[in-house]
């Protein structure tokens, strides 16, 4: 017998182009069958790409 799904997150994307909103896509919801550690969810790969995160990778 399997486990149900444990809801972990919801996440919506919204892409952003000189201050316009340029597209927004649906809610996308994350679940996982077995339980997570938390330091899963911080070493995400490949890493973030947006200017905040690529400053401080270093």
């Amino acid at each position: 017998m399997t486990a149900e799904p444990v809801r972990l997150m919801t996440m919506r994307v919204t892409r952003i182009r000189d201050g316009r909103v340029i597209e927004q896509r649906p809610e996308v919801r994350v679940t996982a069958r077995t339980p997570l550690d938390p330091f899963h969810f911080a070493s995400a790969w490949p890493p973030c790409q947006c200017p905040r995160h690529r400053e401080n990778a270093h």
